[in-house]
């Protein structure tokens, strides 16, 4: 009886891992604000993550963000200005940048704070990184609220 048991419960697995497809998420960062003259680039410089969760439920949009960076480089004052189609994103976005480090992009300057808008887009694809990044490209050209 239990070797059945297997026997079906093993059969019923089967069609659900066969039918697992993967995803592929891109997500973009665009300066809103200031287009010129940054006091500050990020450190490490590597693109966000896309939530595992939010690829799960297919969530895909874009979150512009407004926040201060410190004398000091810390992210301060994050404020979500629009997130497209809901506010989750807008939510992941901001508690992600939070932790964010700044370093001056000229070190021989004296520290002054700065004032960053910034646009993040949220694209999934079925087929490629490749498909994932073209669609998120085209993303960037529309609207974010």
């Amino acid at each position: 009886m239990k070797v059945i048991g297997l026997a079906i419960s093993a059969l019923l697995f089967v069609p659900q891992v066969s039918q697992a497809k993967n995803i592929y998420g891109e997500v973009l960062l665009t300066d809103v604000e200031p287009k010129t003259q940054k006091v500050w680039h990020r450190e490490g410089n590597k693109s966000p993550h896309y939530p595992v969760a939010l690829a799960q439920a297919k969530l895909q949009g874009c979150t512009v963000l407004s926040f201060d960076i410190s004398e000091e480089g810390y992210t301060e004052n994050v404020e979500v200005v629009s997130s497209i189609p809901n506010k989750h994103l807008g939510k992941y976005t901001k508690k992600e940048i939070k932790g964010w480090r700044w370093q001056q992009l000229d070190p021989l300057q004296s520290a002054m704070s700065e004032k960053r808008t910034l646009r993040f887009d949220y694209c999934l694809g079925l087929e490629s990184a490749e498909q994932s990044l073209a669609q998120c490209q085209q993303q960037t050209q529309l609207n974010c609220g």
